[in-house]
């Protein structure tokens, strides 16, 4: 082989697709060439008129095979974009659950503090000092009977 790429990566197709240009620039060069030989020398026509079939030849296996390659590209490249739009669409939706789950999460901790401020305002009305506020089980949210505040106090 020729020791570069070997069509993997944007590299190697660069440089197939060159290689192909300039196959193909060389089977035009060989038509342009044919066409003079036959303008200027009618008898070597029988002879320009085989090396423009074979050129032309040459340069439609050349065209069909670089137009099959185009097709396989935009293939992949239509697959890469659908898997980067599901890739998207899955990162849309993990957004929104987790935004749905912080303002869950940020709803019940406001519940949970409005409780907690109800809680030591009724200690506070009922007289209780303050050490025992700072005892009082903060995640016991159930309501205290005036016996537990007695105690409390």
């Amino acid at each position: 082989m020729n020791g570069g790429p070997q069509g993997r990566g944007p590299e190697g197709r660069t440089r197939k697709l060159k290689d192909r240009t300039n196959v193909i620039l060389v089977g035009v060069a060989v038509l342009a060439w044919a066409g003079a030989v036959v303008h200027s020398l009618p008898e070597l026509r029988n002879t320009a008129i085989l090396l423009v079939t074979v050129g032309v030849g040459a340069t439609t296996a050349i065209c069909a095979t670089v137009r099959a390659g185009m097709a396989r590209l935009v293939d992949q490249v239509a697959r890469v974009s659908g898997k980067v739009a599901e890739h998207a669409e899955r990162m849309e939706k993990a957004t929104s659950t987790h935004a749905e789950r912080n303002e869950k999460a940020t709803s019940d901790h406001a519940e949970i503090l409005a409780k907690h401020v109800l809680a030591v305002e009724r200690f506070f009305e009922m007289g209780v000092r303050s050490d025992a506020v700072a005892r009082y089980d903060a995640q016991d949210l159930s309501p205290i009977s005036p016996r537990q505040l007695r105690r409390l106090g």
